[in-house]
């Protein structure tokens, strides 16, 4: 059975691996070949050899080095775990695409570079999510990302778990963000202007808290997988780390959508 998936997919695994040995194969090859930069891919599912045949399987991480998706989506390190589910091994198969039977949950943890977190901003995923919330609240700030390599990382210290500065622009004024978790684990962002006039102040103060509730609430969803905001923090290397709440109901397809 795993052959004949695997070659529809036009993958070759070894046939001489346990059945979800094969399918942790299968699904590294297909991340590998979809994505436009992989340091490093490791897949691990992990089930009863009597069980895996009907497709249950009782654990599946996913952890990766220096990702880059096709549409320039990136991180330094990546590391996905979720617990019980099922395979859909006739979607598998008609589909080419490893869907789950239902929704597994579970965790996940991701690092970034200054850099990264500059190409996340920009990302067509992130203008949406803005877009989506302001089209939920009438007197939202009009808010955009600048990007263009303004991030900051600022490392944690004794009680404080750094911040993350990046530009945004509010209508026509130039802002600098500063991102964080307060000691409770509140999401806490303060915006200042370089101007000093009070159209600029106004800006600064009404982005700040709407940012934060902004990413205290983001949920992304990566082509299956929904991952949803639990903590930051900066790592005293200068790079940040989002710990998240991760549902899966589908591995990456093979044309990856983000």
């Amino acid at each position: 059975m795993f052959l004949l998936l695997a070659a529809s997919l036009g993958l070759f695994p070894s046939p001489a691996l346990a059945p979800d040995r094969l399918l942790s194969q299968i699904a590294e090859l297909v991340l590998r070949t979809r994505l436009r930069e992989c340091g490093s891919c490791e897949v691990a599912v992990r089930a009863e050899p009597s069980s895996v045949l009907s497709g249950a399987v009782d654990r599946v991480r996913v952890r990766g080095r220096r990702w880059c998706t096709p549409m320039r989506l990136s991180c330094a390190t990546l590391d996905v775990e979720v617990g019980r589910t099922a395979v859909d091994f006739g979607a598998l198969a008609t589909k080419r695409r490893i869907l789950l039977r239902a929704p597994a949950t579970g965790s996940a943890q991701i690092l970034f570079t200054a850099r990264d977190w500059d190409g996340f901003l920009l990302h067509p995923l992130m203008r949406e999510a803005v877009a989506a919330r302001q089209a939920l609240e009438p007197h939202a700030p009009a808010l955009t990302f600048s990007g263009g390599g303004g991030t900051r990382l600022l490392p944690g210290t004794p009680g404080s778990d750094g911040a993350v500065l990046f530009p945004v622009r509010a209508a026509k004024t130039e802002l600098s963000a500063e991102l964080r978790q307060d000691a409770s684990g509140r999401v806490v962002c303060s915006c200042s202007a370089g101007g000093a006039d009070e159209a600029a102040s106004s800006a600064a103060a009404s982005a700040g808290p709407w940012l934060a509730r902004l990413f205290e609430t983001l949920v992304l969803d990566l082509d299956g997988c929904e991952l949803s905001f639990r903590s930051l923090r900066v790592e005293p290397d200068a790079t940040l780390t989002l710990d998240l709440r991760a549902r899966v109901r589908a591995f990456p397809s093979l044309d990856i959508n983000f």
